[in-house]
């Protein structure tokens, strides 16, 4: 989705959340052929979709857009935003949303919560989670908390660490701390498709 949607990772600004763009929701089919320069599609389903918080698909995964309007199972996109490639009917069409992840509160406990955008607000995904850190690996191999938004194209690889505690203190450790155990999980994860940045 490079070039739509140019940065489909985007670091919060407080480095506690991430919000990760994608198709992740399967949610017609094209019931017609779609041609490359065509600025609409025919689909089974539009229920899926609107003008509002649901108002970007991407045809069989590569072919994303912006909906301009749905008349019947017809969606248009707006102006300029032809389809780059002939589509097949019985392509999927999916739904792209973007998703926050990030540290919160949830009855009382820190968690960590996702945010679909949609309207529902931040839900919990795991209790007592109090930390959520991202760092950045860049081309040249220098590790950055904040990437600046002119580099992001240069990032190589995100280190994603979550620091978890126990729901419950241990009296040997209440003696010398705030008596909850703690653990870090650090992930590193690659970028795919560098190659057509």
């Amino acid at each position: 989705m490079h070039g739509t949607y140019e940065h489909v990772v985007t670091p919060g600004g407080d480095g506690k959340s991430v919000t990760v763009i994608g198709g992740y929701l399967n949610a017609a089919t094209l019931t017609a052929n779609a041609l490359s320069g065509s600025t609409t599609i025919q689909v089974d389903n539009v229920s899926a979709f609107d003008l509002d918080k649901k108002k970007y698909v991407s045809v069989n995964g590569l072919d994303p857009h912006r909906i301009k309007q749905i008349i019947g199972n017809q969606i248009e996109f707006f102006a300029g935003e032809t389809l780059g490639e002939d589509h097949q009917a019985g392509e999927p069409v999916f739904l792209i949303i973007a998703i926050t992840y990030s540290i919160g509160m949830f009855e009382g406990k820190s968690a960590l919560l996702r945010d679909d955008n949609l309207g529902l607000g931040p839900l919990p995904v795991a209790e007592n989670i109090e930390n959520l850190q991202f760092r950045y690996v860049m081309n040249t191999g220098e590790t950055l908390d904040v990437v600046p938004a002119a580099r992001y194209d240069d990032i190589r690889m995100i280190q994603v660490n979550l620091v978890a505690r126990t729901d419950k203190t241990d009296p040997e450790l209440a003696k010398t701390g705030d008596g909850f155990r703690r653990r870090t999980i650090t992930s590193n994860i690659q970028l795919r498709n560098l190659l057509y940045l």
